[in-house]
């Protein structure tokens, strides 16, 4: 009986026992630098400033620009280092051309490359790592944990 108390206040403390942990899912938690919840921001320049908002729970709010799209959702794989972009809304899907994915490269090493993208399922896929500071989405590069200052 002790022992059973002594358990559960263990469990409870650690909140590890199955329906006592509120955790989000693996590919949502907070555990690696890279996951990108926060504020992306593009700035202002021959259009305004646009934002991607990526929540905790794996939604994704355009604010700015490409509003169409929302809602989208958003997953990361940290052992791959990948974040999946799934878009939602109307709008066209943006197809960039086999010439806008790159290779790891070097000379960028904090810009998330475009890996690949799936217009039928209305996804993108960028290597993502904990120095990576921005993206390239639909031709305009956001940039991480900026504050949002776009037309909402």
């Amino acid at each position: 009986m002790k022992n059973t108390i002594y358990s559960l206040a263990v469990c409870a403390a650690l909140a590890g026992c199955g329906t006592l942990s509120q955790q989000p899912p693996p590919s949502l938690q907070k555990n690696s630098a890279a996951v990108p919840t926060g504020t992306w921001f593009n700035p202002p320049s021959d259009y305004p400033g646009m934002c991607m908002t990526f929540a905790q729970d794996g939604a994704l709010q355009f604010s700015g620009g490409f509003a169409f799209f929302n809602p989208a959702r958003w997953t990361y794989d940290d052992a791959a280092k990948e974040l999946q972009i799934k878009l939602g809304g109307s709008g066209a899907f943006p197809a960039p051309l086999e010439k806008n994915m790159k290779k790891t490269n070097p000379q960028t090493p904090h810009q998330g490359d475009l890996l690949r993208f799936d217009a039928a399922k209305r996804s993108f896929t960028y290597r993502l790592r904990p120095n990576t500071d921005a993206i390239d989405f639909g031709g305009y590069k956001f940039y991480r944990n900026r504050p949002c200052v776009a037309d909402k």
